[in-house]
């Protein structure tokens, strides 16, 4: 099979975890799409040991510690939300050990510090999770933080099956320096098991998990006697009045239950013709408290990670891959309408209870993703070029007031890969351009009320503005390593440039509502640019 990447940027890429929405979106355009298919087949437990029983002779290294720095930046339109740059700097490590009678073991751990830059109207980390229902000031600001992952993994035979277990921490502490202070700790813990079954060199492999995630948000004023307006939001600008009033500070809850399962094939791995194919679902329960209310906000989230790889190899100088991977996700949000009551009337003590629920927000996501790669061994040299096709899909909804906003683009790409062994150094090298064009768009969002001021602006205008843009993307990835008797060292590099234009029919004529210092895009059509790049140095065992 030729390799389409040196050995230390495999596994480098497999166990970096992103810590960026710029990162994410790299990973992404990338479509990588042979990388996808080795980090859904580790994600069950039970693999690790399932390949090297497989392969008890490879002589491949499976240990590796790096260090790198990632950053971004962006002008023009951007999430403001997610803010509008990063800088981060990051340790890491992984590790397997096997033994003939007891298993494998596997772990790997990441600690990191950074900052994320100019974030405006949100105050709560990972905002993905949890849209629409975020906390805000009218402030934003930097957040800096500290975050922490580790894994732990162990997988063994048991007569005809390969069993394993699998347990992750992720937790951050985040914090900005200006007023109001924000200060948020986000934690969590998730645990699968896996089982995996060969049936005339067919693989068969299972796992399902649970996962916890809790985040405490908190805002409030350093100097003494200062109070502002926080709001507590429910999506297109709408904010629940009574929560959302002047006050010294905010804090706030948010707890996610998440569980999920996956399915996956492999065909005989000896065949010219090989397949891999998956399929991974997830339903995510969001819940809020607020300090005085449990549950005034929750969210229902189901996503779907379907995948086919495919490789044909039919001599040593020949391979061609075709391969269609998606994530769709569809989320119902619910207000639930909660009423005071007196139970002690001597005490003047209250309580809450649920009277009614209303299910008005919708939100539903795609990304599908189609490629066809062809590589040719030249000597000491591999050479591929790649091709493919992505569909984007984003749609909110809110039933009262019948608004949508949506948005779906294309965008293709073609990717030239080039790979050098030598006798002791490699050398890769790939380069992609991608064109996203707008497909379709629509905003249809005028707020009934317009006796108070809205959000509308901030939290429906400015996500669909981000989306509805014409975008150049140029991708570039290199890594040199050089192998000794004992170990291999080796710099890795990437960057991202996107430029592009917002669709010059997508303007703000609104009043905007709470206008302020917070970072922000601009009402009428803008430029749309945004870099990141990355240095890693590594060391592999």
């Amino acid at each position: 099979m030729l390799s389409s990447q040196i050995s230390g940027q495999q596994l480098l890429d497999r166990v970096n975890n992103p810590l960026s929405p710029a990162e994410e979106r790299y990973k992404s355009t990338q479509a990588d799409l042979q990388l996808l298919s080795t980090i859904e087949l580790y994600a069950n437990p039970a693999y690790t040991q399932w390949n090297n029983q497989r392969d008890s002779s490879r002589s491949q290294r499976s240990a590796i510690v790096y260090a790198g720095t990632t950053g971004a930046d962006s002008k023009g339109d951007f999430l403001p939300y997610e803010g509008n740059g990063s800088t981060d700097y990051r340790v890491g490590a992984y590790g397997e050990y096997t033994t003939t009678h007891s298993g494998t073991l596997s772990g790997c751990i990441q600690y990191a510090q950074g900052s994320h830059r100019h974030i405006g109207w949100n105050a709560t980390r990972l905002p993905e999770l949890f849209l629409p229902y975020i906390s805000t000031d009218s402030c934003g600001g930097t957040f800096k933080f500290d975050s922490y992952y580790a894994e732990g993994n162990y997988g063994f035979t048991l007569k005809e099956w390969t069993l394993g277990v699998k347990g992750s921490f992720y937790g951050e502490q985040a914090f900005r320096l200006t007023d109001p202070r924000a200060l948020n700790n986000t934690t969590w813990l998730r645990f699968n098991v896996g089982a995996a079954r060969e049936i005339n060199g067919h693989q068969l492999m299972a796992d399902a998990g649970y996962g916890r995630n809790k985040q405490h948000m908190q805002l409030r004023y350093w100097r003494p006697g200062q109070q502002d307006r926080f709001f507590v939001c429910y999506g297109f600008g709408l904010y629940d009045t009574r929560q959302s009033g002047v006050s010294f500070g905010k804090s706030r809850m948010y707890y996610i239950h998440e569980y999920n399962a996956r399915l996956q094939y492999l065909s005989p791995q000896d065949a010219p013709l090989r397949l891999h194919a998956s399929v991974a679902y997830s339903y995510d329960h969001m819940q809020t408290e607020e300090s005085d209310i449990y549950d005034l906000y929750e969210s229902k989230t189901h996503t779907l990670w379907p995948l086919l790889f495919l490789t044909y190899h039919p001599d040593g100088l020949w391979q061609l891959e075709l391969s269609a991977a998606g994530r769709l996700a569809s989320r119902k949000g619910y207000e639930n309408i909660i009423e005071e009551y007196l139970i002690d009337k001597e005490n003047n003590i209250y309580d809450f209870r649920t009277i009614d629920t209303r299910q008005n927000y919708g939100r539903d996501t795609h990304q599908l993703t189609a490629a066809a790669k062809v590589s040719r061994l030249i000597g000491n040299m591999s050479i591929g070029l790649q091709g493919g096709l992505t569909s984007d899909g984003y749609k909110e909804t809110y039933k009262s007031g019948n608004y949508c906003i949506k948005v779906h683009t294309l965008t293709p790409h073609a990717k030239l890969s080039a790979n050098w062994q030598g006798k002791r150094d490699g050398i890769d090298l790939s380069i992609l351009y991608a064109r996203q064009e707008v497909g379709s768009h629509d905003y249809n969002v005028s707020l009934l009320n317009q006796q108070i001021a809205h959000l509308d602006f901030q939290h429906a205008f400015a996500p669909y503005a981000y989306h509805a843009a014409h975008l150049n993307k140029w991708l570039a990835d290199v890594t040199w390593q050089h192998q000794t008797k004992y170990l291999t060292v080796g710099v890795n590099g990437k960057v991202s440039l996107v430029n592009g234009h917002r669709l010059d029919d997508v303007n703000y004529t609104g009043s905007v509502g709470f206008p302020s210092s917070a970072p922000m895009i601009s009402p009428m059509a803008d430029t749309h640019q945004e870099r990141w790049g990355s240095v890693t140095v590594f060391v592999q065992f």
